[in-house]
């Protein structure tokens, strides 16, 4: 048991230790809230971090605004950065899911303006936290002509749940969850 001059006071060495203690934590903690990102523990981190949460939130409601007034393929680095990585999770359209890569999104946006002669996204629920931002989208598309199980002027109808991650302001990472009605 430690010996305490008085009941309740600690020896000048406990005392340091504590504030060294103390010390290690803080500096520890502001290590690890700069380094993560984290929105936690200091007040200023937080405020600029809601900033922060307003800017992606708007970004991606810019984004899926561009996308239903017909933005092109290249149009998409404006949005998501150089080593995007999005996941379309398995639905009617995609059956086994997919990963693709910003070349792979470009390329998968000029199929999608040559099937489609228009489509919309329209954002029902929206929320963001940090550095990430989560859609929900009602979907629809206009198929342009005939195609597949597609005839033309049919109307495609979808719920979409959009996850985004962002950094410095462009998407780096997305993941769909697409849930088609019945064609």
């Amino acid at each position: 048991m430690r010996s305490r001059t008085r009941p309740g006071v600690l020896h000048e060495s406990e005392n340091r230790a504590r504030v060294e203690f103390f010390a290690a934590f803080v500096f520890f903690t502001l290590f690890v809230v700069k380094a993560s990102g984290s929105c936690s523990f200091v007040r200023t981190t937080q405020q600029a971090c809601e900033v922060t949460e307003r800017n992606n939130l708007e970004i991606a409601r810019r984004y899926l605004a561009r996308l239903s007034e017909g933005a092109g393929p290249d149009e998409l680095e404006l949005f998501c950065a150089s080593d995007v990585v999005q996941e379309e999770f398995p639905n009617r359209l995609v059956p086994t899911g997919a990963t693709r890569d910003l070349k792979a999104l470009k390329e998968g946006r000029a199929r999608g303006l040559a099937l489609l002669q228009g489509e919309s996204f329209e954002i029902t629920n929206a929320i963001a936290t940090d550095a990430h931002v989560a859609v929900e989208v009602i979907w629809k598309g206009i198929i342009r002509e005939a195609a597949g199980p597609f005839s033309a002027g049919q109307e495609l109808r979808a719920r979409f749940a959009l996850f985004m991650e962002f950094r410095d302001g462009k998407i780096v990472r997305q993941r769909n969850y697409d849930c088609f009605d019945p064609w």
